[in-house]
């Protein structure tokens, strides 16, 4: 056969063929289900037993890492960290609980930390699921539940769904009502942003998050959040695919109708606990038109009878940088 016999491939599907092979091979697929950090590769500023009562459980979705410990016979608290920085990060907060008498449960979310990634979006409904599966596994049938950020979206869905679970509830600036960005469409453009993530993004943002964390004057729970972050940026598999299918698929500004749910619910057992200088889930917003659907005048409006604890001149990170004070207020509500 000669060459002129030979079908021609256009330049266009070979670029093609080999820009879809580059992506794929950087990428990884949205139908796999990953694992999480390795377990055999000790890593030194993330061991798996960072905080005690480290272990491993088996979920429909996949393997969750948790860590359950304080004294047996004490008051059941559970913590739901945020989008990116893991339980271990909150450990000064955490250990005062277990000080107070606290049997503290806290856990990965999917794609953090130790714990599987699972296939498909990352919704409200799957932490949802792993959250509740996760407490009933564990004998949590009913507990004080604390959660930060994305966390704090996660619990609020949760306590609008099973109000008989939750004793009561503690929320620090919580996503769910979020004001809506004009850029919010670039989150659904397909292909590119997965791509840029998974090569220069995540060098990028871990970049950031380490430097927010080692600013000037950060406190010992922000310099040694740092590196837990870092590590998961580099070295877990699932981390930046969780994290951006959460952006696109968590309701971080759409979360008003299970929070007046949950505020119907509960009543005066939910408090709010928001620095004043938060840019990154907004204290408030500066719109009129925006004031009463965001941050903390949407709380209030939605979970009337619900406490409102302002931390004034803090931004995002109070539960690091001012641990002590926010683990007083957490346990002095938990005890009225």
């Amino acid at each position: 056969m000669t060459n002129s016999m030979l079908p021609r491939i256009s330049p266009f599907v070979a670029t093609t063929a080999i820009a879809i092979a580059i992506y794929y091979s950087v990428v990884p697929s949205s139908t796999d289900l990953i694992s999480g950090l390795s377990q055999t590769k000790r890593l030194e500023e993330y061991p798996p037993d960072l905080l005690p009562g480290s272990a491993f459980v088996d979920l429909p979705f996949g393997e969750t890492h948790y860590y359950l410990f304080g004294p047996e016979d004490g008051v059941k608290v559970v913590y739901v960290h945020g989008i990116s920085i893991p339980s271990p990060a909150a450990s000064t907060y955490l250990h005062h609980l277990t000080e107070a008498g606290c049997r503290v449960l806290t856990y990965e979310l999917y794609g953090r930390g130790y714990s599987s990634t699972p296939a498909g979006p990352h919704t409200d409904a799957l932490y949802v699921a792993q959250l509740a599966l996760l407490t009933q596994k564990l004998g949590f049938d009913r507990f004080h539940l604390t959660a930060l950020s994305l966390g704090g979206g996660i619990a609020t869905s949760f306590a609008s769904i099973f109000p008989e679970r939750v004793e009561k509830l503690v929320l620090m600036a919580p996503a769910g009502l979020m004001p809506p960005s004009g850029k919010d469409y670039l989150k659904y453009i397909p292909f590119i942003p997965d791509f840029i993530m998974h090569t220069v993004g995540a060098r990028l943002l871990g970049r950031s998050y380490s430097g927010q964390l080692t600013k000037p004057n950060a406190s010992k729970d922000m310099i040694r959040a740092a590196p837990i972050v870092l590590t998961q940026f580099r070295h877990h598999p699932g981390f930046l695919r969780a994290f951006l299918s959460t952006i696109r698929h968590f309701p971080i500004t759409r979360l008003h109708d299970r929070y007046a749910k949950m505020g119907r619910a509960l009543g005066d057992r939910v408090m709010v606990i928001w620095g004043t200088k938060d840019t990154v889930v907004p204290f408030e917003v500066a719109d009129p038109a925006l004031r009463d659907k965001v941050g903390v005048h949407a709380f209030r409006k939605l979970v009337p009878q619900g406490k409102v604890v302002e931390l004034e001149g803090q931004g995002h990170d109070f539960l690091l940088a001012e641990a002590d004070l926010t683990a007083n207020t957490v346990i002095h509500f938990l005890k009225q």
